[in-house]
């Protein structure tokens, strides 16, 4: 669909709309559903990705999900109403109040909290970090994790795959921020970030509730949980600082050393928060990514004896530019991140008035571009229910037509890590090992935290050791 005709079904939708829209301070925006606003909190936390459909089906390309006195959030999938909104000046509209929830886990100090120029200079500081002559660094560590963990394996042998990828991505992105000897002194925060991240209180729900004054009853323990998480993470920066220890090869060494254009270095509670935000996000969008992941290959035919073929003359210990040329193995990394993306959307807020799609937004509001909804524009991904990588060999995605890591200047800074990670792990267990899903289950998108993960965490069982 070209923009005017883009333009031309948002202002149908909005005339058949306009009697019971909803309004941001009086004004005309997208339409909405006519649910109560609890019910649509309710189906927003619960069944997020049929609930963005259902929408969709409804209004088109914009609408507006109204959850009351938490607020009200314009939704986009089309790439030029994406375009516009990522591409917008940061001083014109801020991440606010879509990642405020995280705050209370992340700190305020997190790049994903951040606005304007201080994101800008701590993302050029985190960037070393990120580089790919940084990243191949880890892909033996990667390879060994995998094969550590799965080591006791045999043919029948049943695992849930999010359970035992959370366990390696968790290894593996502590060892890749605290260091390759990590294993022993980050043991303890490893055993506190899962045993966080793992609790069933953190919904979105509850999150926003962390930091009250007066906290939920249910959240006393989790709160001292987290303190402890914190205090761990702080304590491993305080003793490297005094250790005078000369470089080493990972993120707190580098982290400890940027200076920013003023020479000056990062504080420890600014490290401890983003510390805190790679480890937390990086292991669990990983892990997750990687139990859909094998969950697609086991299930979709063709696809495992494909990348079998693809990786056979790849040579052992993992090379990031050898990756890198596997066509079929990248396609296939990209197809899991488009088909149930771990995020559904991203947020910004209004600072300066604002205008996209045909409608005025003022301060305050927030607007959301929806990922899961772009990734399943059947006018740009044909079958977009089917899992079919060779989808990303016969065309190239413009950044907002595909974006599992979000866009712009704000897109996560840790993807192409998560994408190696995700390329190594899976030709390192396709390289000794045959899966298959185990029998009498049902796998759906169920949300995990604010991630989207699958239902059951998926049960696999081991057909063959090769």
């Amino acid at each position: 669909m070209d923009e005017r005709g883009y333009i031309r079904r948002t202002c149908a939708v909005n005339l058949r709309m306009q009697s019971h829209a909803p309004t941001f301070f009086d004004r005309h925006v997208p339409p909405s559903p006519s649910l109560l606003p609890a019910a649509q909190a309710l189906r927003w936390i619960g069944q997020p990705y049929a609930f963005l459909e259902d929408c969709e089906r409804q209004f088109g390309d914009v609408f507006t999900i109204d959850f009351g006195s938490q607020g009200r959030y314009a939704v986009f999938s089309h790439p030029e109403a994406i375009r516009s909104i990522l591409t917008a000046d940061f001083r014109v509209l801020h991440v606010g109040a879509g990642n405020a929830v995280l705050t209370a886990i992340l700190g305020p100090g997190s790049l994903l909290m951040l606005e304007e120029q201080r994101h800008v200079r701590e993302r050029r500081l985190l960037m070393p970090a990120f580089h790919q002559k940084t990243i191949v660094r880890y892909g033996e560590v990667i390879q060994e994790t995998v094969l550590a963990a799965t080591a006791h394996w045999s043919p029948g042998c049943e695992f849930v795959a999010q359970e035992l990828l959370q366990d390696i991505s968790i290894d593996v992105i502590l060892r890749a921020v605290f260091g390759v000897r990590a294993r022993d002194t980050c043991a303890e925060l490893k055993q506190g970030l899962i045993a966080l991240l793992n609790d069933r209180r953190l919904g979105l729900g509850l999150l926003a509730r962390l930091r009250d004054a007066t906290p939920h009853p249910a959240m006393v323990d989790f709160q001292a949980q987290f303190d402890r998480v914190s205090q761990l993470t702080k304590a491993l920066v305080a003793e490297r600082r005094a250790s005078g220890q000369g470089r080493e090869d990972d993120m707190l060494s580098m982290l400890l050393e940027a200076r920013d254009e003023d020479g000056q270095r990062r504080s420890d509670d600014e490290l401890r928060d983003e510390l805190i935000t790679l480890v937390a996000t990086g292991h669990e969008t990983t892990a997750t990514a990687l139990a859909w992941g094998l969950y697609w290959i086991a299930t979709s035919p063709g696809i495992e004896e494909r990348l079998r073929n693809e990786i056979s003359n790849v040579a052992a210990p993992p090379d990031a530019k050898a990756y890198a040329q596997l066509q079929y193995l990248d396609a296939t990394c990209k197809e899991v991140l488009r088909i149930y993306p771990i995020v559904p959307s991203v947020f910004r807020q209004v600072v300066q008035p604002f205008s996209v799609a045909g409608y005025d937004f003022a301060p305050g509001d927030v607007l959301s571009p929806s990922i899961y909804l772009a990734h399943h524009r059947e006018d740009v991904y044909p079958n977009a229910r089917e899992f079919e990588p060779d989808r990303f060999i016969r065309r190239a995605y413009s950044p907002y037509e595909y974006l599992p890591f979000g866009g712009g200047g704000r897109r996560c800074i840790g993807m192409q890590f998560a994408l190696y990670e995700m390329k190594v792990a899976i030709v390192t267990l396709l390289r000794r090992y045959s899966l298959a899903v185990a029998p009498g289950q049902q796998v759906v998108p169920k949300r995990r935290s604010v991630t989207v993960a699958p239902s059951g965490g998926v049960r696999m069982i081991v057909k063959d050791v090769l």
